[in-house]
């Protein structure tokens, strides 16, 4: 008989516990993500919930912070599900990347590399999109001219 009330009594606290466990306020769960993210180097995320689903919304630096943004919010207890609208925060470029930029970017307006794109970071040019098939060459000659301290080419052709 003592064995079993010990047994009823053990459940009985285990099923309280795990109850109150489970039903955590969205208030509550608001609070424990935005400190475990705060806590975490994690700023610029903002954090709704409503019936343990948990939005996050604003921008982060980049993917890797995105990621972790999301992954700290699901590990919270009572959570869900997790909606991540938080977007990357475009880079801002430097003064001299501007410029490179855009003297790409105009050499290759006068030579018709209509469907090229080009992002610089630091000096280092990485080209992308597609350009018509005649085009390529000099396209890339222009380019391998600009000044650029490295060059990624992620270009193609078309037809």
């Amino acid at each position: 008989m003592k064995t079993r009330l010990t047994v009823f009594w053990t459940l009985t606290v285990f099923t309280v516990m795990l109850v109150s466990a489970c039903d955590r306020s969205d208030v509550d769960l608001q609070n424990a993500v935005q400190e475990k993210l705060k806590s975490s180097g994690i700023v610029g995320v903002t954090v709704i919930v409503k019936e343990g689903v948990v939005t996050l919304g604003g921008e982060v630096n980049d993917d890797a912070a995105r990621t972790k943004a999301e992954g700290f919010a699901r590990s919270v207890d009572g959570v869900v599900s997790v909606v991540n609208q938080t977007t990357v925060r475009a880079p801002v470029l430097s003064e001299s990347d501007r410029e490179l930029k855009n003297k790409i970017e105009e050499n290759w307006r006068k030579a018709g590399c209509d469907g090229a794109t080009v992002d610089v970071k630091d000096g280092v040019a990485t080209v992308g999109g597609v350009v018509p098939d005649a085009k390529y060459a000099q396209c890339l000659l222009i380019l391998s001219q600009s000044g650029a301290t490295q060059q990624v080419n992620n270009l193609r052709t078309a037809k």
